[in-house]
């Protein structure tokens, strides 16, 4: 008997442990949760601004037009060159003296013996070839001075001459000398006299254009 009723009092305290007694008892000291209250209304959804009008871009300028270049100049006409005047007639290729020999004494002084008596000069020489040793006939010597022209064709051993009765003295300060054949025209750059000889000896020997 005493154990049927330990029995029993043993069931009802462990019946009442593990809360299989189906009531609402909080007689274990354990707090039981309370239901929740009730969500709150969901906010509506903001609505976004108006965004602003698109710019207009600025019209571009007009293309400037390009200047219109000058005209051309044109070149001046060149000065037309004087023409010379030292000849006063065309070269003869057969042109010689009287007597067309020369006589003698080529290469020597003339006017040692032609600057006085009738047999007076204006002036002489004796003119070469190239190589300054050969006579060179039929070329023509022109002494210029101012407006007077004298000139003479060389003989076949060289020799050229002006008597005095074809003109007046010569002022050799002014004078102009000139030598040409059918090569072409030389012009003497040193001062002349009436003697040619005199200086135009040896390698200073008057030579052919």
């Amino acid at each position: 008997m005493r154990l049927c009723w330990m029995s029993l009092f043993a069931c009802i305290g462990i019946t009442s442990f593990l809360g299989c007694s189906g009531g609402d008892s909080t007689s274990d000291g354990l707090s039981q949760p309370s239901a929740g209250g009730a969500g709150g209304t969901a906010g509506a959804a903001g609505t976004g601004g108006t965004g602003g009008a698109a710019g207009s871009g600025g019209t571009g300028g007009a293309a400037g037009s390009g200047g219109t270049g000058g005209a051309a100049g044109s070149g001046g006409t060149g000065g037309t060159g004087g023409a010379d005047t030292f000849w006063t007639s065309a070269y003869s290729s057969t042109g010689s003296p009287n007597p067309s020999d020369g006589e003698h004494h080529d290469g020597d002084n003339c006017m040692d013996c032609h600057s006085s008596g009738g047999e007076k000069w204006l002036f002489g020489g004796t003119v070469y070839r190239a190589d300054g040793s050969t006579p060179a006939p039929h070329v023509q010597v022109g002494v210029r001075d101012g407006a007077s022209l004298y000139t003479a064709y060389s003989a076949s051993n060289g020799n050229f001459w002006v008597p005095a009765g074809g003109g007046s003295a010569i002022n050799w300060n002014n004078a102009e000398v000139r030598l040409r054949n059918s090569n072409g025209e030389a012009k003497m750059v040193s001062e002349a006299s009436a003697a040619c000889n005199s200086c135009h000896t040896g390698g200073m020997a008057l030579k052919e254009p």
